[in-house]
């Protein structure tokens, strides 16, 4: 008799707690969306410019005909990837950017050398809003490694820094 209780007791408290979620998801009309990320006003774009010429990584994880040359993300999202030879004598722009919110945004920016020299490689890169400089890093490599690193962007809320 205690075990058909048991059953039975576990049956209706687990009954209730069903019912009690159905009511609160139903009832109170949420929704279970993510975080709605404000966007920053004004054009924003990026300037590569790199020190030597880049081209595909032979050690990339990926197809070789698909690995990235001159690689661009800005909050883990592909904004520029490359996959030729990029000459080193000319500058890559990248504009309009979207998706920089106001506070703080993170760049990473990978750079493969098209040769094999051990060379000390460099990369520049220069974030603009509304043609102001909000920020300028130059990333460097060891010799003959590629050149990878985060440029971290302060952006203010107002249009006008």
């Amino acid at each position: 008799m205690r075990p058909l209780l048991v059953v039975v007791l576990a049956v209706v408290i687990l009954s209730c707690m069903q019912l009690f979620m159905q009511l609160q998801s139903a009832g109170m009309g949420h929704t279970h969306e993510g975080p709605q990320l404000i966007q920053a006003s004004g054009e924003f774009r990026a300037e590569v410019i790199l020190t030597f010429d880049a081209g595909p990584d032979e050690f990339s994880l990926d197809n070789v005909a698909d690995a990235a040359s001159v690689l661009v993300q800005l909050a883990g999202m592909e904004i520029l990837r490359e996959t030729g030879v990029v000459r080193g004598d000319v500058p890559i722009v990248i504009s309009p950017i979207e998706g920089l919110v106001p506070g703080k945004n993170e760049f990473y920016v990978q750079a493969s050398p098209k040769d094999e020299r051990q060379l000390y490689r460099a990369v520049g890169v220069r974030v603009f809003r509304d043609d102001t400089l909000l920020a300028e890093k130059t990333l460097l490599s060891e010799p003959g490694a590629t050149v990878q690193g985060t440029i971290t962007v302060e952006v203010p809320e107002a249009a006008n820094p």
